[in-house]
């Protein structure tokens, strides 16, 4: 692959060449933040975290949506077993970019330094964002020694060609926003509905979304190969809505994101149109209540 040795150059970091004793972090100024966060309708505590360290110009909604959303609750080093500051979030992200990068690309550890420099500049400085499963998966082994378990994921192995199982979550870690899938009309086996219900939840886990176009799946009716009559789409499709709902993306508050899409030429086109449409108006109804 390319080396990338010729781009590499500070550009918002010029400062830390003419004074090597300071770091990237010294850049900024720091600020403890306390992120108290109710339910406002039933009063109940959802986050209480004190103490936390942000870059002096964050606003508290940033605060807020950060320390609840994307800081690691648990298995940190350390007394609370937490993610208490910023520069723990964007060191163990951009470490972990720069240890797949040099594993890539033949970069020196000077360029390696410079990179690692320009990218926490720019995350602490709010130019960039991630998305949420960078947030929530990367890095966690190689800054904290978090595993998890061998659970189902899969990679291209390039020194031997071909794709192999994962053997725990954060060695390569789920780092894709959105996922679309395929599905067929079967309940077992490859590409069924069975396996839509398992791989989203695998992927929810992680943080990601999924979209799939359900239009192969046979309506309500029609004749299966045993005899019966197919339950219809609408029932399955409930069921997976049910399982995203159930679901708390990368472990968090947040519900998984999903997608789902019909061909106009399916027979139950007219009741998935209407489904959407009443769950619009719930989400209406619940907003006018507060």
């Amino acid at each position: 692959m390319t080396s990338l040795n010729h781009l590499i150059k500070r550009v918002f970091t010029k400062k830390l060449d003419d004074q090597p004793d300071l770091t990237v972090y010294d850049l900024f100024d720091w600020a403890e933040r306390d992120v108290v966060i109710m339910d406002h309708k039933t009063g109940r505590l959802l986050t209480d975290m004190k103490e936390l360290s942000f870059p002096a110009h964050y606003s508290q909604n940033a605060c807020d949506i950060i320390a609840s959303k994307y800081f690691r609750k648990a298995g940190v080093p350390g007394e609370t077993g937490a993610e208490t500051s910023m520069r723990q979030v964007a060191h163990r992200m951009v470490s972990f970019w720069l240890a797949a990068l040099q594993e890539e690309l033949s970069i020196t550890s000077e360029q390696s330094n410079i990179l690692y420099d320009e990218l926490v500049y720019a995350l602490l400085n709010q130019m960039f964002a991630p998305n949420s499963p960078q947030w929530f998966n990367t890095g966690l082994k190689l800054s904290y020694g978090i595993s998890g378990g061998q659970n189902g994921y899969y990679y291209y192995d390039e020194k031997i060609g071909e794709v192999v199982e994962s053997q725990d979550d954060y060695t390569r870690t789920q780092a894709s926003a959105c996922f679309i899938l395929s599905i067929e009309d079967k309940l077992l086996g490859p590409h069924s509905i069975s396996e839509e219900y398992v791989t989203e939840t695998r992927l929810f886990k992680g943080g990601s979304g999924t979209g799939t176009n359900f239009s192969a799946i046979r309506a309500e009716g029609e004749r299966l190969s045993g005899g019966g009559a197919s339950s219809g789409l609408m029932s399955f499709l409930k069921g997976l809505d049910r399982n995203a709902g159930a679901i708390k993306s990368g472990g968090t508050t947040r519900r998984a994101a999903k997608m789902c899409s019909l061909d106009i030429d399916h027979p139950e086109i007219e009741d998935f149109i209407l489904w959407k449409a009443r769950e619009e108006d719930k989400v209406r109804a619940l907003a006018k209540m507060g």
